[in-house]
């Protein structure tokens, strides 16, 4: 496992053992010392006394030791956090296989961002045990140890591995079939919120359930410990109005909400999401669209539960008035928590017909490449308003596969429809990022703050990425080019699967490869591919150097607002005819009526070009090339040449079709081949899904 997508940390350990030592993907058992414990060590020979331990090369050990019941008087545990969420069918553990000495009462809590989604506990009987439970998404595993199969032990343990959960819900794609990005430029507005609501809250994408708060409200909070008081500051209650309904449900005057967008949608109706709480949801309602102030329809619904659609396809509406004439339930508050311009559909493999996902990385940040989602769906329910970038989240047996943004669909036949998306490369490939110089900038902060802004998704970094820092100069482009110039130069990897988030690592070709059997491989698909022989890398560091005479950058009419944008980099600009409002060392805003001069002075691309090449290859010579990358200089380009030679003089690829089992992408694994073994880093995962998974893996070579 690497450094990047899993931490381990525990409450008790002696200095010699070292729990990082359980991220190796094959055991650390503990040699065969004769430590001070009562009837440990036989006299067979078998056991040995030592001057030091070897630190670092045993698994973990416990600092607490065992009563003489075998239980603790503080229970060691251990904690596993991923970067990213699993699923799980259960947890192998191995202790002290050498003595025989293991656990024989522990607990295992599964949890999801701090809250426990599942517990359990075990009654182990051997030094190997497999902890079975199925649980679906979780992010952390806490293994507390209880009592010792022998008394006055510590806890040995040699090996964890959690086992990938199979033969769940198969295929999964949730397509939300929404306006995309509408929220993030829409307005909620009432005068009907109670002092403790928060209409604002329900344009949060994410929608949450209502709190457990028990109102002075006939027959609401059961008295089964989930409900509590509500605070005396109370506040942050979505939508909830100030009126209650009464006897038969019926509102004397029924609360109103507006919601307001500064641009034009079209969607297949409104979602509305109720009290999920108590069950509570509004049983009548007014729903009106509006362009402006000019009505466009109008229609009474009756909702049925707290997930409601109102079918009505709108084309062209920037406005929405709600009104609530009807609880459920007497004696109720109106309570919205969330909603969506559309709906969010759910298909399964009963009107999934074919799919596909492709999954790539870029091993030292040489590209940037996208991840792909293509399926085909027979359906015969509500028409699809296909609109670029709506959200796609895939699982496979609720193990999240990928999060994607719609690229394209089409209707092939009465029910018949193919769907494309793509990763959030292709978000970012269509904002802009006004670039400039940097000089000494953190990685991360440029990342998030620059990159990733007004984008809604996780991002997450790894330490060993986010303390670096660039310098250099990027264009005016759009984010994904200048995230690839970013990671090029720090050689990072950019991932996006199997999470709905954003994952910036690097790789570490050091660690223990998982092994790929041959019966994980399909037969006769393992294929090793020889690309043309590379024997040096050339690479081009860049300076800039400040030019001392004025250019006209822009000579022309401007009637309001006009954005130049650079050919080159600039400085100490000035304007006649209008008015600079903002500019970079790319771009100028001007503001005018009638004919602008823009001027500036110039910054020369001053380069200087490095490289490396096989000492023993005097003929025939073949060079990979890197000149345009302009974060690359004098600071960094030793770094980037080494690492650029480690990988292009590496010129074989296996390809292979697996059965997927828990090989991921950037995974160092070892596969048999026809040539021998070989060890490489897995860059692409080609997944077809069909009862398993089948992927297409490719390996770049490593050795």
């Amino acid at each position: 496992m690497a450094e990047w997508e899993v931490t381990l940390s525990t409450n008790t350990i002696i200095p010699e053992a070292d729990v990082n030592n359980l991220k190796r993907e094959i055991p650390t058992p503990f040699p065969d010392y004769a430590i001070t414990l009562p009837r440990y060590a036989k006299l067979n020979d078998q056991y040995h006394n030592v001057d030091k331990i070897d630190n670092g090369n045993i698994g973990y050990v416990s600092g607490y030791i065992s009563g003489a019941d075998g239980t603790f008087e503080t229970n060691p545990e251990i904690t596993i956090s991923y970067a990213r969420r699993k699923t799980c069918k259960g947890i192998k553990i191995q202790f002290n296989t050498h003595s025989g000495d293991y656990c024989s009462h522990l607990k295992i809590e599964w949890m999801l961002r701090d809250s426990i989604v599942h517990t359990e506990e075990f009654h182990p009987d051997a030094a190997e045990y497999f902890c079975t439970a199925d649980v679906t998404l979780f992010n952390s595993i806490r293994i507390t140890f209880l009592q010792t199969s022998k008394p006055y032990r510590r806890v040995f343990v040699s090996y964890l591995e959690a086992y990938r959960l199979l033969q769940g819900a198969g295929l999964v794609i949730d397509y939300y079939d929404i306006a995309y990005g509408a929220k993030e430029k829409s307005a909620v507005t009432t005068d009907d919120a109670a002092a403790y609501a928060d209409p604002s809250m329900l344009l949060a994408n994410s929608v949450e359930p209502y709190e457990y708060y028990a109102p002075c409200l006939p027959h609401y909070a059961k008295l089964d410990g989930q409900w509590v008081n509500a605070p005396d500051d109370l506040s942050g209650m979505y939508f909830t109005s100030k009126q209650i309904s009464g006897a038969d449900g019926t509102f004397t005057d029924p609360p109103e909400l507006t919601i307001t967008c500064s641009e034009t949608l079209s969607s297949i109706g409104l979602e509305l999401f109720f009290n999920s709480a108590n069950n509570d949801f509004c049983s009548q309602i007014h729903v009106a669209w509006y362009k402006d102030d000019t009505l466009i329809h109008e229609a009474d619904f009756e909702p049925t539960g707290v997930d409601y659609f109102c079918d009505y396809k709108c084309e062209n509406y920037n406005r929405i008035v709600l009104t609530f004439t009807k609880t459920s339930k007497p004696y109720r508050y109106a309570v919205l928590t969330g909603f969506y311009f559309g709906l969010k559909r759910t298909f399964t493999p009963k009107q999934i017909t074919k799919a596909t996902t492709y999954l790539e990385i870029a091993s030292i940040g040489e590209s940037m490449p996208m991840c792909s989602l293509n399926f085909s769906l027979r359906n015969n329910g509500l028409p699809f308003i296909f609109e670029k970038s709506q959200d796609l989240l895939v699982s496979y047996d609720n193990q999240p596969i990928g999060h994607y943004y719609l690229t394209s669909g089409e209707r092939t036949s009465e029910l018949m429809y193919t769907i494309k998306a793509a990763d959030i490369k292709q978000v970012l490939e269509g904002k802009t990022h006004v670039g400039g110089f940097y000089s000494g900038a953190n990685v991360k902060d440029v990342i998030l703050n620059e990159i990733f802004a007004g984008i809604e998704t996780t991002v997450v970094i790894d330490d060993s990425i986010a303390s670096k820092t660039i310098t250099g100069w990027l264009p005016y482009s759009n984010r994904r080019d200048n995230l690839a110039q970013i990671c090029y130069a720090i050689g990072a990897i950019v991932d996006t699967s199997f999470d709905d988030g954003v994952f910036i690592y690097s790789y570490d070709s050091t660690l223990e490869p998982k092994k790929i059997t041959d019966a994980d491989v399909y037969s006769n698909t393992a294929k090793i591919k020889t690309g043309d022989p590379i024997t040096g890398v050339e690479v081009t560091a860049h300076s800039w150097v400040k030019e001392s005479d004025d250019t006209e950058i822009y000579n022309g009419p401007v009637s309001g607002t006009l954005t130049v944008i650079f050919d080159s980099p600039m400085y100490d600009l000035s304007c006649s005819g209008g008015t600079i409002t903002q500019s970079g060392d790319n771009y100028a805003i001007v503001t005018a009526s009638g004919n602008v001069v823009l001027k500036g002075k110039q910054y020369t691309d001053v380069t200087k070009i490095y490289k490396k090449e096989n000492p023993l290859v005097y003929r025939n010579k073949k060079l990979a090339k890197s000149d345009n990358s302009t974060l690359v200089t004098e600071a960094n380009v030793e770094e980037v040449v080494n690492r650029m030679y480690d990988y292009y003089t590496l010129n074989q690829t296996i390809n292979a079709d697996i059965l997927l089992g828990n090989i991921e992408l950037s995974n160092i694994v070892s596969i048999d081949t026809f040539d021998g073994p070989k060890k490489g880093i897995v860059t692409a995962l080609n997944m077809t899904y069909y009862g398993d998974v089948k992927a297409g893996v490719q390996i770049k070579c490593l050795q």
